[in-house]
C-alpha cells in the first residue's frame, strides 16, 4: 500500500522540473544542492542511518522513508544554507 501512494506522489510532480534522489541521513541532516548552494536540510536525529527518498519539483520538497511514509514536505528559503525542522514541517 505504501508504495501505491509513493508512486501517486511521485507522479503528481511536474517531470520536467522534478527529481528524485535517495539518500542516507548522516547526522540526522541531508545535503541538496540548489543552484549553486549546497543546502543542509534537518531530517530528525531519529532517521540518522536511515535513507530516506527526497521528491523535488522546483522548492517543493518532499522526504519519505524508503517505505514510502511522509517524513517531512517543505519549501526551503533560497536565501538560508541549513533548513531547521519547524513547528509545521
Amino acid at each position: 500500500m505504501a508504495g501505491r501512494s509513493l508512486r501517486s506522489l511521485a507522479s503528481s510532480f511536474d517531470r520536467s522540473k522534478s527529481w528524485v534522489a535517495k539518500q542516507l541521513v548522516r547526522m540526522g541532516v541531508f545535503t541538496l544542492r540548489h543552484g549553486i548552494r549546497l543546502h543542509h536540510i534537518a531530517a530528525g536525529r531519529g532517521h540518522k542511518g536511515r535513507r530516506i527518498i527526497v521528491l523535488v519539483c522546483n522548492l517543493d520538497i518532499r522526504v519519505l522513508s524508503e517505505d514510502g511514509e511522509p517524513l517531512r514536505h517543505l519549501t526551503p528559503d533560497p536565501s538560508k544554507d541549513y533548513q531547521p525542522i519547524t513547528g509545521g514541517s
